[in-house]
Order: structure tokens, then C-alpha cells, then sequence
């Protein structure tokens, strides 16, 4: 998983740096719309940080993408569509009380979460507030509503769109 979200990186970053590379990000987003489909449509509801973390990643790429790429502008409303409700009702509803959700499961995440390790189910405790599991859950829902806004504000102003 951490190769793949640092293919997305890199792809992102190459496009942020080099603009005229979007024929090959496009190709890459052919590639892989499947999964960027999947990530919104029910990844995100796994409550995995790491699914959270790729969704972030992805919408990074979808917002430099959108107003070249009809593929990634219609990935964008689709991920828009499906994900910034469960973002904003899971990441960001209840700011004093950790998400029910996104509860920490790996040894880091428990760490970050400030979860005793005395818990017997360490799975399903929900991260202490605050914490930096907590604020990280907050800044990945930010990252995320903020890129598919910036997509969906491009495609928008996009000359199909105003013509």
C-alpha cells in the first residue's frame, strides 16, 4: 500500500512540476479508475487510515487533473457524490469526540491514538482527543473536501462547462 501511495505522489507532484506531463498522468488515471472508484465508493467506509490517507492522494491528483482530463473530472463528481458526506459526518462532525470510524489499529496508530495498551480490543477504541491520530483523521477529511472542491471548481469553470 505505501508503494502505491507514493505512485500517486509522484504522479501528482510530476504533474504539479511539469504541467504538459498530463498525457501520461491521463494514461495513468485510465489505468487506474477502477480503483479510484473503489477507494470512493466503499474504501473509504472501511475506516482504514491508510484508505483515508490514498483518498487524499488520489483527490490531490484528481484536482490537477480536472481541467484537462474529462476522466478526471468525471471521477471527481463521483468521488464528490459518494465521499464528502461520509467525510463531513465521519471526519469532521464531531470535532471534541474522536470518529467512530477511523478508530487506530496498527501499533503506530494505537501509539498516535494515545489507546492504552491495556485495551483488550485495541481495534475497536476509539482514539483519545486530542491526539495525533485524531488530528490526522481531521486534516486527511480537510485535504480531501478541499482537492475534490478545487476539482469540481475547475470543471465548472471549464469551457464545456460555460459554453
Amino acid at each position: 500500500h505505501t508503494t502505491w501511495c507514493r505512485a500517486l505522489l509522484l504522479v501528482s507532484t510530476m504533474l504539479s512540476s511539469a504541467p504538459q506531463l498530463a498525457n501520461e498522468a491521463e494514461t495513468f488515471l485510465k489505468a487506474y479508475a477502477s480503483r479510484f472508484r473503489y477507494v470512493f465508493q466503499t474504501g473509504l467506509q472501511t475506516g482504514h487510515m491508510a484508505v483515508l490517507e490514498e483518498a487524499s492522494l488520489m483527490c490531490r491528483l484528481l484536482a490537477l487533473m480536472s481541467n484537462t482530463s474529462a476522466l478526471a473530472q468525471t471521477l471527481a463528481a463521483e468521488a464528490a457524490s459518494r465521499a464528502v458526506m461520509f467525510i463531513m459526518g465521519s471526519c469532521l462532525s464531531e470535532r471534541a469526540n474522536s470518529s467512530e470510524v477511523f478508530l487506530p489499529m496498527s501499533g503506530e496508530e494505537r501509539l498516535a491514538a494515545q489507546v492504552p495498551h491495556v485495551a483488550l480490543d485495541c481495534e475497536t477504541t476509539p482514539a483519545q482527543v486530542p491526539s495525533i491520530f485524531h488530528q490526522r483523521v481531521e486534516y486527511l477529511g480537510l485535504d480531501i473536501l478541499r482537492n475534490l472542491f478545487f476539482a469540481l471548481l475547475k470543471t465548472a469553470s471549464s469551457p464545456q462547462w460555460l459554453g
